[in-house]
């Protein structure tokens, strides 16, 4: 009716004036933060994706990205951070980029352990027939250096107007010297989808530095029906080789 159909139209426009504040938030800080930022704290990198992947679904379609990334950790454990990838339109909805903003903090726990708190934004640059992007909250248990647990949840996933949680196993083994191991064990569950309502999906690779170049390799994986949302040619197995270089 015309009273239901006004109240969900006067929340959406709530939400988006919260979400507006809140990313408007994170840039201020974000902004205040370099301003005061030392050399150390800062890191700029600039790279090439061979497909740009998240949570084992492509964003790109499985065309190449140019790849942009600013990071700033204060010795307080208060961490904000930018990526942005762009290239050529792809798949049906002509998919020009991803922008992500993420802030957070990291507390050490005795000897090795750590917990992390962060809240991400996922921004989304296509012919989209609504807007794609959302917040995400998420929170990370460090059991030491190599081996970590995440969980993260949104209510609008995608643009949806549905919630989407997803856990996930980390692991970065040192393998040489100069050599480590990536894995990635993760399931995506929305319970309030009646469609793609768990996705499995993981990522194995290996990733090297050399000087001020760092290199990865890998090979993601999503259930097929992660496709019903993201679209046709996102899921399934793929290898990804992903170059970047530390500008400082």
């Amino acid at each position: 009716n015309i009273g239901s159909c006004y109240g969900k139209k006067m929340m959406q426009n709530h939400t988006y004036i919260l979400y507006e504040k809140i990313i408007t938030t994170i840039l201020l800080v974000f902004v205040i933060g370099l301003a005061d930022a030392k050399a150390d704290d800062l890191a700029l990198y600039g790279g090439i994706t061979s497909d740009s992947t998240l949570r084992g679904i492509s964003q790109s379609v499985g065309k190449s990205r140019l790849q942009f990334s600013l990071d700033w950790n204060h010795p307080n454990g208060i961490f904000l951070g930018s990526k942005i990838s762009v290239g050529e339109p792809a798949g049906k909805m002509n998919r020009k980029g991803e922008y992500y903003l993420y802030a957070g903090y990291f507390s050490p726990i005795g000897k090795t352990a750590a917990l992390e708190f962060s809240l991400a934004y996922y921004g989304y640059d296509g012919d989209f027939p609504r807007s794609w992007n959302y917040l995400e909250l998420r929170s990370d248990y460090h059991i030491d250096k190599e081996l970590s647990m995440s969980l993260s949840y949104t209510d609008d996933y995608y643009g949806r107007g549905k919630e989407n949680i997803h856990a996930s196993i980390n692991w970065q083994p040192k393998i040489f010297d100069n050599i480590y191991g990536l894995l990635m064990i993760g399931n995506t569950y929305m319970p309030d989808s009646v469609y793609a309502s768990r996705i499995k999906n993981y990522n194995v690779g290996i990733i090297t530095s050399f000087d001020r170049w760092n290199f990865q390799l890998g090979y993601y994986y999503a259930d097929k029906e992660a496709e019903i949302i993201h679209g046709s040619d996102t899921a399934g197995g793929r290898l990804a080789i992903e170059i970047n270089y530390a500008i400082f």
